[in-house]
């Protein structure tokens, strides 16, 4: 009887840790946010530093869990320099001067349509739409030195990274996460991952505090047998 009493003792105290730290690992999953640099598709010469920097748009983002669900926000800057650039069809750009670049749309890349991937939105922008290749949203005309509204959209899917694409008629554009020197930002982790470190440890945790109901089950079934002969 006191093995029997010991084993429920183990066992209990083994679901009280694993509830405990699942939690914990819940709690510290805050808020992040950051900022993406989306680089032109040719590369720019022909102009000063500055000038050459301005073909960079950047890409501020944030996600910060609501509840049971995580709120995706983005916001494209386009510097105040930002110009058309000519093809030279060898993988450069020459800068025009005078002649200012617009941002016209903006897109995250992951399976929209899947259960769970964008629960409500997206927001912002004259137009915005998900489906099996993203979120894509309509800019009307951000113009060199200024800002797109907030673009955003809940999910109930946690962060990942993966990529984004910026977008009008002609080079720079587009500006995308895949072009040289591109970063990527957060989006929905649609696709099942192998778990986690932490998850992994609570497995193993698990395991060991029930090697004693192990032991105590066998010497049981080794009794039975013995008594049976």
């Amino acid at each position: 009887m006191k093995r029997h009493a010991k084993t429920t003792i183990i066992l209990a105290s083994a679901a009280i840790l694993l509830s405990g730290l699942l939690s914990e690992t819940a709690r510290a999953q805050g808020a992040i946010s950051g900022t993406s640099t989306l680089p032109p598709f040719l590369t720019p010469v022909g102009g000063t530093p500055a000038q050459i920097a301005a073909e960079y748009l950047t890409v501020n983002w944030s996600v910060t869990p609501i509840g049971s669900q995580f709120f995706y926000t983005y916001t494209i800057n386009n510097p105040s320099l930002d110009v058309l650039m000519i093809n030279n069809n060898n993988g450069t750009g020459t800068l025009e001067e005078g002649d200012t670049e617009l941002v016209d749309s903006f897109q995250v890349s992951f399976n929209a349509s899947a259960v769970g991937a964008v629960t409500q939105g997206p927001y912002g922008g004259p137009y915005a739409s998900a489906d099996a290749d993203g979120v894509n949203w309509v800019l009307g005309a951000v113009l060199p030195g200024s800002s797109s509204p907030t673009l955003s959209f809940f999910s109930n899917d946690a962060p990942t990274f993966g990529n984004a694409q910026a977008e009008d008629n002609s080079p720079p554009s587009p500006w995308a996460s895949i072009n040289n020197g591109g970063q990527t930002v957060p989006i929905p982790n649609t696709i099942t991952t192998v778990p986690e470190p932490a998850t992994m440890t609570l497995f193993s945790l698990t395991g060991l505090l029930l090697l004693p109901f192990r032991s105590t089950l066998r010497q049981i079934i080794q009794k039975k047998e013995t008594s049976s002969r």
